[in-house]
């Protein structure tokens, strides 16, 4: 049986290279004519299902996974079949199973994949083997779907990649699979330029305004540990990609929220200071980075969580560590930990809430909504009529 299928892969056709590379032409420049017919404003940041997945991890991690430990992975799993042996075989079964599944969350079609594997793949000839690349292809494009999310982008990038599932398979039969490790690599690296680029040139950006001088420095996506800090009467410092400093930046709102969903991995550190001893004035601050960094944005409806005080409440402190925090920067921690869109009445005051120190590490949300209401006299009410602004930040194109 070895025997077989050795001999098929040694005379693996070059139709798979010709038709591979065909595809990922093809779905290429698709792609390319269709992003320079985009409004400009609308070009230039990456964002989609998958962006939302990855885009809080460390630069590291980002940088490492598309580019190492992805190809790894992927050559297994979908060209792992052609290294003969029946345990590689059924070691790329599993690793292929698991990628529809994580890509389609469809027990259904996840059992439906790994028939169709053991079916298929334990077979030998020119047919099955036409049949098993051709299918592990396809399934190597399909599982990138959640990558993207419109429509034309998502049927061009899978063209492209059903190309290169079979460049890669035609590479580890003619040469091994380090070679189409390699050039998945190569591949990854390629495509993963836009998200480490930025389109404004590198050096120190300098602005000011009635109230403030600024600085925005670009910094290495490997030296971004560094805490920011918001001081309106001494300075700011904050430390991330563009668009999340205007987030940092934005104004608390009780019926709004700012995000980035796009993703960049170029940093920049940004510095104010106040000039003539006046404290710096967020909202002119904030309108000025906009400006200058040609910040745009899209605002969505969402329906929202809502939060309001428990009549009669009274706190009992206990003997739990405390620390001391207004009502609106407390909204802006749920916002941020939780990731969910809270909304609050304009007519609630400020007040100052005494709060444990141990709810930080609560992990889920749930537990922190009871203790909410338990300890604080706040209760959060499901999403249910009342909707808030989303407004999402993205880079205009130069």
């Amino acid at each position: 049986m070895q025997t077989s299928l050795t001999q098929t892969k040694s005379g693996v056709s070059k139709k798979y290279l010709v038709f591979g590379l065909l595809l990922f032409s093809c779905g290429a420049i698709a792609n390319y004519i269709y992003f320079n017919s985009l409004d400009p404003t609308k070009n230039g940041e990456l964002n989609g299902p998958f962006v939302e997945q990855v885009k809080n991890f460390p630069p590291l991690l980002l940088i490492a996974f598309p580019l190492i430990f992805a190809p790894i992975i992927e050559e297994f799993a979908f060209r792992g079949w052609l290294m003969s042996t029946v345990t590689r075989k059924i070691i790329s079964v599993v690793l292929v199973v698991f990628y529809v599944q994580s890509a389609f969350q469809s027990l259904l079609l996840s059992v439906i994949v790994f028939l169709l594997l053991i079916l298929f793949l334990f077979k030998v000839g020119k047919y099955f083997f036409a049949v098993n690349v051709i299918f592990t292809s396809l399934l190597f494009s399909s599982v990138h779907i959640q990558n993207f999310n419109d429509p034309f982008i998502t049927f061009a990038a899978l063209t492209q990649l059903f190309g290169v599932g079979l460049i890669l398979s035609f590479i580890t039969c003619r040469f091994g699979i380090v070679y189409a490790i390699i050039l998945h690599a190569i591949n990854n690296t390629i495509a993963f330029l836009p998200f480490i680029l930025v389109s404004n040139s590198d050096q120190e950006l300098v602005f000011e305004g009635e109230t403030y001088s600024a600085t925005l420095t670009p910094v290495s996506i490997f030296n971004v540990g560094e805490s920011n800090t918001y001081d309106y009467t001494d300075s700011i410092s904050i430390t991330n990609n563009l668009t999340e400093i205007a987030v940092a930046l934005a104004p608390f709102e009780t019926d709004m929220i700012y995000t980035s969903p796009s993703i960049n991995l170029a940093h920049f550190k940004l510095k104010v200071y106040p000039t003539l001893n006046l404290a710096i004035d967020p909202t002119l601050l904030f309108m000025d980075y906009l400006r200058v960094n040609k910040i745009s944005s899209d605002t969505l409806q969402k329906a929202a969580f809502t939060l309001e005080r428990v009549s009669n409440f009274q706190y009992q402190p206990g003997e739990e560590p405390t620390y001391k925090t207004s009502l609106f920067s407390l909204v802006q921690q749920i916002r941020n930990k939780y990731d969910i869109p809270l909304w609050i009445p304009t007519d609630l005051n400020d007040s100052i809430y005494t709060i444990d120190i141990s709810t930080i590490s609560m992990s889920n949300f749930d537990d922190f909504r009871n203790y909410l209401e338990r300890k604080q006299g706040l209760r959060i009410h499901d999403p249910n009529q009342i909707e808030l602004k989303e407004v999402c930040f993205k880079r205009q194109k130069n």
